[in-house]
């Protein structure tokens, strides 16, 4: 799944060549372009996130301008990673959780009932035949 993020930096050059090139050695990166200093990323999720792209910038002490909505985006697109990094990482897996709705519903019935029709529609189809 791939995600896009827009930075605008503030930063002496070399900080943010040295960003840049830490960033494009990060596995899941795709896209990396600096523009007037405009940072465009392109990312696959399960592989980096936005916190670690993030997290790089301020190690290398490169500031991203923003205002109050580009902050609360990038809040989200964090949010959003995360969720996304858990649900690819899930141990358990899709099959198991149908599995237990399955054997849930199958406890619950009563011994020796496999039909969920009504009684008068078996009844009706028990005679037919």
């Amino acid at each position: 799944m791939n995600k896009h993020i827009h930075c605008e930096l503030v930063g002496s050059d070399s900080m943010i060549v040295n960003a840049k090139s830490r960033l494009f050695d990060l596995p899941g990166v795709q896209d990396l372009s600096l523009v007037d200093n405009v940072l465009h990323i392109s990312y696959d999720v399960p592989k980096t996130n936005a916190s670690v792209i993030l997290a790089i910038l301020e190690a290398c002490r490169v500031e991203i301008t923003h205002n109050r909505w580009q902050r609360i985006r990038l809040w989200i697109r964090r949010y959003q990673d995360s969720i996304i990094e858990q649900e690819a990482n899930n141990e358990i897996g899709w099959d198991s959780f149908v599995r237990e709705i399955y054997v849930s519903r199958y406890r619950h019935r009563r011994h020796g009932r496999r039909d969920d029709r009504p009684r008068h529609w078996r009844q009706y189809a028990s005679q037919k035949k």
